[in-house]
């Protein structure tokens, strides 16, 4: 036995609409919490930010203040810190993307999710060498699942000591770096 429930919108007792479904089926969420940066502008000084009550090491800088943010709903993301702040607890999608870097050195990419996270390597670090001594690099992404909770924080950043280098900076360039996440459910 199957039973059916035709509906097109689900919402909350308030009236925000939480759920749309069209007539081909489709399931709409429009606010569900999400958001896409790219382009970086600057990084935050060493040791000058937290994520998560964790103070990155020394040699870590957290990408802030990016050329483009595609998408923020909810506006849990903030772009002056370079941090995404859960709003509800639930399955969340983190991914960045790098494919282009600033000079013929490693970029060493490292993305800060939980509290528990290394303050040298956070939470998921990716490694991408100039493979030819001559700039002509790897491109580099991840994409992590995290079951966090309410008021967790994402951010990405990169190791700035020698023999590293960051992806290319500015406006001319958003096209060569990405950062972003959403709630799956």
């Amino acid at each position: 036995m199957s039973s059916t429930i035709g509906v097109q919108n689900i919402a909350h007792t308030n009236g925000t609409n939480a759920m749309t479904i069209d007539s081909s089926g489709r399931v709409l969420q429009p606010t569900k919490p999400a958001f896409m940066a790219r382009g970086f502008g600057s990084l935050h000084t060493a040791s000058s930010l937290t994520v998560n009550s964790i103070t990155p090491a020394s040699s870590i800088q957290i990408a802030k203040s990016f050329t483009i943010v595609d998408l923020n709903v909810g506006s849990s993301f903030n772009n002056t810190t370079g941090k995404f702040t859960c709003p509800v607890a639930g399955l969340y999608q983190v991914m960045y993307h790098i494919g282009y870097k600033a000079g013929q050195q490693y970029t060493e990419t490292h993305l800060f999710l939980t509290s528990n996270d290394s303050v040298s390597y956070g939470y998921i670090t990716q490694w991408t060498p100039d493979i030819s001594g001559v700039g002509q690099n790897n491109g580099s992404g991840a994409t992590v699942l995290i079951n966090a909770s309410a008021n967790q924080e994402f951010a990405i950043g990169f190791d700035t000591s020698s023999g590293y280098t960051t992806p290319l900076a500015g406006s001319s360039v958003k096209e060569h770096f990405s950062f972003g996440a959403y709630l799956i459910g």
